[in-house]
This record gives C-alpha cells, structure tokens and sequence, in this order.
C-alpha cells in the first residue's frame, strides 16, 4: 500500500467514526409540527430515518475529508524519505479536517434553519 492510500483509509475510517459522534449531538431524533394555534406537537423520528441520516452525515463528512487530502496530497508534495514528516503531515491534516468540520456543520445548520 503506498502513503497516499494509507492515508486515505485511515482518514476515511477516522473522520466516518468521528462523523457518527458529532452526528449523534447534531441530528435530531424528533422534529416539532404545527399541531393549532400556537402549539406545537413534538414526534420522534422512526430509528430507521434517523439511522440513515446519521450514516448520511458521517458520510458526507467523511468524504469531504477525503477530498481535502486528496487536494493537500498533490498542492503540497510529501517528503517520502522521512518517517516523521509523514506522521506529522497526517496529524496536520486530520487536525485540519476536524476543526473544519466542527466549524462547518454549527453555519450550514444555522444556514439550514435546522438550529
């Protein structure tokens, strides 16, 4: 296996488990409907829609993780003759996508309305 695709099966992997944790804070399990005149009637979603959806989330994630790296990986050449270098660059990079995501998903659900 060469580094970039190391790199990429641990990012995908990592980045979709980490999608799932910050999925379950964010996804909701209910959602509120117009019941009458200024009330409101709160039902749980069925485990399935909500299942998906939280699969949905961590995917999308994940594969923005992906193209980040990707993109990193052919704008920034990677030193292949130092160990160290790799790990550190891999370290950067994951720490990259992380704060990204945890910055992104908080705007695109105030965007969304789903605040």
């Amino acid at each position: 296996m060469n580094p970039l695709e190391k790199k990429l099966v641990k990012t995908g992997i990592y980045t979709f488990i980490i999608g799932l944790l910050i999925g379950l804070l964010l996804v909701k399990d209910e959602y509120r409907t117009a019941h009458d005149v200024g009330t409101y009637l709160t039902v749980g979603k069925p485990w399935k829609q909500y299942v998906l959806e939280l699969l949905r989330f961590a995917a999308k994630i994940s594969l923005v993780s992906l193209a980040v790296i990707t993109v990193k990986h052919f704008v920034e050449p990677m030193q292949r003759d130092d160990t160290f270098s790799f790990f550190k660059g891999f370290v950067q990079a994951f720490v990259a996508v992380l704060l990204l995501m945890v910055a992104a998903v908080p705007i695109l659900m105030w965007l969304t309305g789903s605040f």
